[in-house]
This record gives C-alpha cells, sequence and structure tokens, in this order.
C-alpha cells in the first residue's frame, strides 16, 4: 500500500520552494549590484583584507587627487616663473640695446611696462589663493602697484613683500612628503631692485655714492655717465636671469619627482582595486546563468507544490 503524502514530505518541499527563492533572490541581486554579497558576511573569510584594502583605496584615491591639484599649482609657478625670467631677460636686453644704440628711447617705457607684468606676475592667484605668499595665502605677497611706489622705497625695496618665509608642503603618498613654492621676496627682489635702480638713477634719486648717483632723466643721445650706469647694471640683471631659471628649474625638478609619485599611486590603485573586485565583484556571465538556473529550479518548485496541492485520496481510488 502507497502512501499518498506526509507532513514530512510537504515540509521538505515547501523548504526546497523557499531555498529557491533565496538563492534566486541572491542570484538577482548579484546580477543587478555587480556584488557577490550585499553584506560582509557572504565573505567572511576576506571580509578584513577586504576591509583593508579599501582604505588604501580610499587614501590613495585622495593622494591622487590631491596631487592633481598640487600638479596645477606647479605648473603655474612653471608659467610665472618663467615669464618673471623673461621680464628680466628683456630689461637686460633694453639696457644693452640703450648702450650699444647710445639712445635711451623707449627704455623707460619697457621697464615701467615689464615691471607692471612682474607684479602681476608675482601676485598670481590660484582657485583664490596667492601662491607666491608661502603659507600667507590670503594676502598680495608684493603690496605695490607702481612705478611710482617702488622709486619712494629704499635699498633693497623688501619693504614691497608681505610674504611669509614657510614654503607649503603635500603629503603625496604614504611615505614622500614635498616642500613646493617660490617666495615672492626670494624670486622678485633681485628683479624689483634692478627696476627700482633704473627708476631711482632716471628720477635722479639713486641712493649712493656719485657717480652713479642720484642720476639723472636719460637723454637721447646719452650721457657718458649714463652709458656708465647702465653698463654697470649688466651684471646684477645677468644674475638675476640666472636665479629666476634656476627657480624655474627646481620646480621642473618637483614637477617631476610628483609625476613619479603619481604613476607609483596609481599603479597601487590599480591593483588594490584590482583585489577588491576579485573579492567583491560577482562575475556578470556567472551570474547570469545562475539566475536563470535559480528561476527554473523555483518554477520548478512551485510546479511540484501546485500539483501537490491538487492531489487528494481520491485521485488514488
Amino acid at each position: 500500500m502507497n502512501r499518498v503524502s506526509t507532513l514530512s514530505e510537504n515540509q521538505f518541499l515547501v523548504n526546497t520552494l523557499m531555498n529557491n527563492q533565496q538563492q534566486m533572490q541572491e542570484a538577482q541581486q548579484q546580477v543587478t549590484t555587480g556584488h557577490k554579497s550585499q553584506d560582509y558576511k557572504g565573505i567572511a573569510d576576506q571580509a578584513e583584507a577586504l576591509i583593508g584594502s579599501q582604505s588604501v583605496a580610499s587614501r590613495t584615491q585622495q593622494y591622487i587627487s590631491g596631487n592633481n591639484q598640487l600638479n596645477l599649482t606647479l605648473q603655474t609657478y612653471d608659467a610665472t616663473t618663467r615669464g618673471l625670467a623673461s621680464n628680466a631677460q628683456a630689461i637686460k636686453d633694453a639696457v644693452m640695446r640703450a648702450i650699444s644704440t647710445n639712445s635711451s628711447s623707449g627704455l623707460i617705457d619697457s621697464v615701467t611696462n615689464l615691471l607692471s607684468q612682474s607684479l602681476g606676475q608675482l601676485n598670481t592667484q590660484l582657485n583664490g589663493q596667492y601662491i607666491y605668499g608661502g603659507t600667507r595665502t590670503d594676502t598680495p605677497p608684493v603690496n605695490i602697484t607702481t612705478p611710482a611706489q617702488l622709486v619712494a622705497m629704499g635699498q633693497p625695496p623688501s619693504a614691497a613683500f608681505s610674504n611669509n618665509q614657510l614654503k607649503p608642503q603635500a603629503q603625496v603618498n604614504d611615505n614622500v612628503t614635498i616642500t613646493y613654492g617660490q617666495l615672492a621676496n626670494q624670486v622678485g627682489q633681485p628683479l624689483l631692485q634692478s627696476i627700482q635702480r633704473i627708476l631711482q638713477y632716471n628720477n635722479g634719486t639713486l641712493a649712493g655714492p656719485s657717480p652713479p648717483g642720484p642720476g639723472t632723466p636719460f637723454s637721447d643721445p646719452m650721457t657718458q655717465a649714463q652709458k656708465d650706469f647702465l653698463t654697470g647694471e649688466l651684471s646684477s640683471l645677468s644674475a638675476t636671469v640666472s636665479g629666476l631659471n634656476a627657480a624655474a628649474t627646481q620646480n621642473g625638478v618637483l614637477q617631476q619627482q610628483l609625476d613619479n609619485v603619481q604613476q607609483q599611486n596609481q599603479s597601487q590603485l590599480t591593483t588594490v582595486n584590482s583585489f577588491i573586485s576579485d573579492v567583491q565583484d560577482a562575475d556578470a556571465a556567472q551570474a547570469i546563468t545562475k539566475l536563470n538556473q535559480d528561476q527554473l529550479a523555483l518554477q520548478a518548485s512551485y510546479h511540484v507544490v501546485a500539483q501537490l496541492g491538487k492531489l487528494s485520496l481520491a485521485n488514488f481510488l
């Protein structure tokens, strides 16, 4: 005599159906989210390593983002420092031209125009911060705006500068901190002093023994004293050009160092993200295949349970 059904068999089928439902839901979540599990319980054996790797990835990404901004700052230093060196060279060229032609025509106009450009470069802002102010980024590092203000100052024109002497620093990865930047007085004072001396001589207020001071307005043709004064200024102008080019080179070294660190950071982030993906991410093709299989299994379970619900003793009599 065969039994139609028993309570335990029915319970087994119901449990199977519920398990199939759970498996399909998990497969559906994997397909939808791309993750193997929605919590650490599903990857308990690798959870600690995953959390540590996610922390490393987050920190490395922060370094990369910060370094991208730092690279923009260094690019700005490069452009402005080279611009200052170009200004110094242009003043030197104008002085040499005046000496060689014995004509001061256009000399003072060139010098004052280049002063204006230099003041603007030294007061360059990036994201609302003055980059030549040291760590004092909220105040223009050069506090004069006109040739008259420069002429009125004593030599050297140190009073023209408001920057502090602290260069900013940036941690670019776990092991490297870079001190970067240029200070307005360090790169700008030699240039402003050369401009100041030329303008003061032309204004008749150059301090010091005579000759060269106090000077006279540059004439055309120039006097021998004026030519001698300008000739004496060439050595300091040459030193100023060399100093500014050296500052640009130093900045370039930092740019290369940052580029090397950034490559290391990116390589580390790629490696860590690959590990995180291996632990956390589901294989899309496998997840879809499993979902289809679980759907078929669930449908079969529903069918069996439905058939059982239709059975009665009359079916077997």
